[in-house]
């Protein structure tokens, strides 16, 4: 794999998987991996979406629930008082030549009456998220996921409503 966006490219060994190397359009595929037509065909979630659907996995709300901790993904619903929102931010460029590595960046929004509330799921959507092994999701796996931000008060709404985000990066990783 040769890691991509700088001028000099530094090679990261792997092994092609039949031991040949083809040429097509103006970059390298190793014999058996996806053609570039191959890609564009799996069925890919946003980043978000795979993220929201993993915090409902770990059982710290309900996807798209209108009750109390639902989780939703690009769009904050004005009820219920307390929710999870998962916004897609801007992300990094793919990471290799083969287009199948993506650093792509997601806020996590969490709104609750009580700041203490709203912080607690912070806490443990953070411990949830920050995994030791890779974790497989539609189309693919992230292969990491990091905190980029530490948990922040953004203040709060005429309602009362306390606002607090984190913010993170993830290797995701395109099958």
């Amino acid at each position: 794999r040769r890691l991509l966006g700088t001028e000099r490219r530094t090679e990261v060994p792997r092994e092609p998987t039949q031991g040949t190397v083809r040429k097509r359009h103006d970059h390298e595929h190793y014999e058996g991996s996806r053609s570039c037509s191959q890609r564009r065909e799996a069925s890919v979630n946003s980043p978000g979406h795979d993220i929201a659907l993993l915090i409902a996995a770990a059982s710290i709300g309900t996807f798209g629930s209108e009750s109390a901790w639902g989780v939703f993904v690009g769009r904050e619903p004005a009820k219920p008082d307390s929710c999870i929102t998962v916004y897609d931010t801007s992300g990094g460029e793919p990471d290799t030549d083969e287009l199948d590595w993506f650093r792509p960046t997601f806020q996590v929004r969490v709104r609750g009456v009580s700041y203490q509330d709203a912080y607690d799921k912070q806490i443990a959507i953070r411990d949830a998220l920050i995994y030791a092994s890779p974790v497989d999701v539609t189309g693919g796996r992230f292969v990491g996921i990091m905190m980029t931000s530490d948990v922040m008060s953004i203040g709060g709404e005429d309602s009362k409503r306390h606002i607090l985000t984190a913010n993170y990066r993830a290797i995701r990783e395109e099958s």
